[in-house]
């Protein structure tokens, strides 16, 4: 990475509640798997994974992103229960509604007209929203373990997208560094 880039990514954080509940089941794949490595971002959906941006451009970052949800309304969202993605992944499960999905593509398509982001990141009609619990420092062993111990575990969570946030890596973790609210 250039020394004037930081790393960034945008995601839809859900409230403060179930990012608690949810940072508590990551400190429990962190103890009993040697899992702690997605406790370095809050609990998050993401919408463009991570991408290198020129720092001091980052005001253009948020100033796209006030626009484009200056037009948007929240939606309800709804988290169950919890997937995998083998080997390295588990992660709790996130409704695709129409609301979200159509969301997405408007906001994908929007940061890649107006900043060439989100396009090269990843195929957007593969979009597989999620919450992540553990993933890369998770072993093959421990991945085996930790999804037999959560298969039978249910949880359920409703929240209101009100906004999208704006997330820096600052060598160490992620941080919101800004959080852009929907009109309504």
């Amino acid at each position: 990475m250039k020394k004037d880039h930081r790393l960034y990514f945008f995601a839809l954080v859900p409230p403060e509640e179930i990012q608690a509940s949810v940072t508590e089941i990551k400190k429990d794949f962190r103890d009993r798997f040697k899992a702690g490595h997605a406790l370095r971002s809050p609990p998050h959906i993401t919408l463009i994974p991570p991408f290198e941006f020129l720092f001091s451009d980052e005001n253009m970052l948020i100033e796209y992103l006030e626009l484009f949800t200056s037009d948007e309304s929240g939606f309800l969202q709804v988290l169950e229960n919890f997937g995998t993605f083998p080997p390295k992944v588990i992660y709790v499960r996130v409704l695709k509604t129409e609301f979200l999905l159509d969301m997405f593509k408007r906001f994908r398509n929007f940061m890649g007209l107006k900043l060439g982001l989100g396009n090269k990141s990843h195929n957007p009609g593969k979009f597989k929203p999620h919450m992540t619990v553990a993933f890369r420092d998770l072993t093959p062993e421990n991945f085996y373990l930790a999804k037999k111990a959560y298969a039978e575990k249910q949880i359920s969570f409703r929240f209101l997208v009100q906004s999208i946030s704006l997330l820096r890596h600052n060598g160490k973790h992620w941080d919101i560094v800004h959080e852009a609210h929907f009109k309504t």
